[in-house]
């Protein structure tokens, strides 16, 4: 049986003085600390999904089906029924042809979306300079990959990657020429270039380790807000794409010095955000709060997943019963899968209080 609790005090607010010229702190001039969630939800017994899927690198849930990236050598992506039965055979093949993708995607790599006719598009960055468009459910249908190319000619040096922001214009984010952290800015089809201020001022922070600044990106279209969610910094920066609107939340214990951080070993370094979803009016997060040694051990003694609004209000932390990398929530049927790391069973959970508590917030 589910336990809904409500935690008192709820959350503690600081706003911290950050100097733009030190840069000691990954982080915006308006920062919020959280030190707690207003709600922690325990999740009840789960309903487990044996798919067959093997090496998963990530779920998403639409409509009545459940899509899984994993090792298959005629394809990628599978696609199930939410009992787990299999309804199209494998498809997005790996290599160098025509819709094809350098490597095997992590399920973050996509940016999904719906189109006029209710079928559900994938955004992805190729690897070989082309940003495509999978149709899901043509794919389906016909059990091979449908797309088109909507940028090609996209450069693809220091690691860029590729975004979906909406109106046809793409994020890309890369590590700088120094390869001391990262750059990001808007690009549209024809190569035309803009970096918001937000993006700008995100760019000029660096690190003697350049993975201390990298960040996992979530875009809501709709509201023109960017979440760049610490990879190793228990950081979160929100910013407009239209507006001057930009914050960092920060959820760990303390604040972090980027300097300190950077002369520990490379076991040593913190881990926080391993996945991130967005959704019409909140975003989740899969916070470790470990370190590189402990992950790579298969040591991750309290995960959890971490909900916000977009505009960085807190709403409720859920700690997983299991060990995971993936997870994915309905929303229309209020259910939390996550791919349990150790057997690679889907496990689904109730989580009505979370989405009701979500509405009340948004």
């Amino acid at each position: 049986m589910k336990l809904f609790t409500k935690i008192f005090p709820v959350v503690i607010f600081g706003l911290m003085s950050i100097s733009c010229q030190e840069h000691s702190y990954f982080a915006f001039d308006r920062t919020t600390q959280v030190k707690s969630f207003p709600i922690v939800y325990k999740l009840g017994s789960p309903d487990t999904l044996e798919i067959g899927a093997v090496g998963i690198q990530g779920i998403e849930v639409f409509k009545d089906f459940i899509m899984v990236s994993s090792f298959d050598s005629a394809g990628c992506l599978s696609v199930y029924t939410k009992d787990g039965k299999p309804v199209s055979n494998p498809f997005l093949k790996i290599g160098r042809g025509p819709g094809e993708v350098m490597f095997r995607p992590f399920m973050s790599w996509f940016s999904f979306r719906e189109n006029s006719a209710g079928e559900m598009l994938a955004g992805l960055f190729d690897f070989k300079g082309n940003y495509m468009e999978y149709n899901i459910n043509q794919s389906m249908e016909s059990g091979a990959a449908s797309w088109k190319c909507l940028a090609d000619s996209l450069p693809v040096s220091y690691g860029a990657r590729y975004f979906n922001a909406g109106d046809g214009t793409l994020i890309c984010r890369k590590k700088n020429n120094e390869d001391s952290g990262y750059e990001r800015f808007l690009t549209d089809c024809s190569g035309k270039v803009l970096c918001p201020p937000a993006m700008t001022y995100l760019n000029s922070f660096s690190a003697a380790e350049s993975n201390l600044l990298s960040t996992l990106i979530l875009v809501n279209t709709d509201r023109k807000i960017v979440a760049e969610l610490g990879s190793r910094l228990s950081v979160i920066h929100l910013y407009s794409l239209s507006e001057d609107f930009m914050s960092t939340v920060m959820t760990g214990k303390r604040p972090e010095d980027l300097q300190e951080i950077g002369t520990l070993s490379p076991e040593d370094m913190p881990k926080a955000y391993y996945e991130a979803k967005g959704y019409d009016d909140f975003f989740a997060a899969l916070y470790l709060g470990t370190t590189v040694g402990d992950l790579n051990e298969g040591r991750v003694p309290e995960p959890q997943l971490q909900i916000f609004v977009w505009d960085g209000t807190p709403v409720a932390s859920v700690p997983l019963p299991v060990g995971t990398m993936y997870f994915d929530i309905d929303i229309y049927e209020d259910r939390l899968y996550i791919v349990d790391g150790m057997t690679e069973k889907l496990l689904s959970y109730d989580v009505s209080g979370i989405l009701s508590a979500v509405n009340g917030r948004k």
